[in-house]
């Protein structure tokens, strides 16, 4: 009973790794295709999206910037947060001014 759980498990793990590569590969796509028109000089082109907004391509190319600055930074202030919040504990329990 315990093999065909893990065999299931195991099967979806690939699965959904699968998948994901499918959607990474569609992702670098859509960039290089947004980076190339930028290049090319049809940057300030409109193009429609599945859900109808128009965007130019230069929109979208600052949009995708700023998500990946964003998941670069989010991690980096959550590893900093605990370590400020133990510095400002150490320093209110040891009464230790700043200068």
């Amino acid at each position: 009973m315990g093999e065909s759980k893990k065999t299931t498990k195991c099967k979806l793990c690939i699965v959904s790794f699968i998948v994901s590569l499918v959607v990474c590969f569609a992702g670098i796509g859509v960039i290089s295709r947004i980076v190339n028109k930028v290049i090319t000089g049809h940057g300030l082109d409109y193009y429609t999206t599945f859900e109808g907004f128009q965007f130019n391509y230069i929109g979208a190319l600052v949009m995708i910037i700023i998500m990946f600055l964003v998941l670069i930074i989010a991690p980096l202030i959550h590893y900093l947060d605990p370590i400020i919040k133990e510095e400002k504990d150490f320093k209110k329990k040891y009464e230790i001014q700043d200068r």
